[in-house]
């Protein structure tokens, strides 16, 4: 896929080899392809960088076919964080706020419902590289970007566990279905204050992959899904704002 490579995991690979190995010949060349990449983010004039034309977002916003336009641009964000986080590189940081910004603009133009349909096609891994500018920079309008990237279908949802009570052995080993009620389970929902988005979990000291619920009404415990024998789990939350 062109782009994320060159733009992305190369400015990533060199910044991360950097920082453990010290090599200032692999930093140069990143330093030579950031300011060529800033080169051409001038000449689009708006913060647009990418391989191919704005024209492709066009597509993903209309639901024409399209091959994962954001999914090019996360990488190309990554790579210049890291040059800047690792490799020092504060051009590497401008450029990344104008693309940063490019994309507030761009989803700012759409309603929830619609954001929600293009997040049904592709977001590659822009919640994350929002959200990652935002821890380094501090500023408000990157996390308020990185949240229009909360695809409710997939990340409304988290793993737990909801213990074992009044879980029969035909229920262990054939399923829920074999109970002739099916009475629903009550799961319990997660509030999260979007200001604070990891605030709600913290992981279990000396237990590895482990994590419990933080200020929430009852204390759940999240761990592996392959460590879960004989007790009732869910891998899907109801995610709630707490935010006044």
């Amino acid at each position: 896929m062109r782009g994320h490579f060159s733009g992305g995991h190369y400015l990533s690979a060199c910044a991360l080899t950097y920082a453990s190995a010290g090599d200032e010949e692999l930093r140069r060349k990143a330093d030579e392809l950031i300011q060529e990449l800033a080169r051409c983010q001038k000449a689009h004039g708006n913060g647009y960088l990418s391989a191919f034309p704005e024209e492709f977002f066009d597509r993903l916003r209309e639901g024409r076919p399209v091959w994962a336009p954001f999914y090019t641009l996360h990488t190309i964000m990554a790579g210049h964080l890291d040059m800047y986080v690792h490799g020092g590189n504060e051009q590497a940081l401008a450029t990344l706020e104008g693309m940063a910004d490019w994309v507030g603009r761009w989803v700012s133009s759409l309603r929830d419902e619609h954001m929600q349909r293009v997040l049904e096609v592709e977001h590659g891994g822009m919640l994350e590289a929002l959200l990652n500018l935002y821890a380094v920079t501090g500023k408000e309008r990157y996390l308020r970007t990185a949240l229009r990237f909360d695809h409710h279908a997939f990340f409304d949802p988290l793993a737990g566990r909801l213990g074992g009570k009044d879980l029969t052995p035909s229920m262990v080993c054939l399923g829920y279905s074999s109970n002739p009620a099916r009475k629903p389970i009550p799961v319990p929902s997660i509030q999260v204050d979007p200001r604070h988005p990891t605030g709600w979990v913290e992981p279990v000291v000396h237990q590895t992959l482990s994590f419990r619920t933080v200020g929430q009404k009852q204390i759940l415990s999240l761990i592996p899904l392959y460590q879960l024998s004989g007790e009732r789990y869910v891998v899907y939350w109801k995610v709630q704002s707490s935010a006044a």
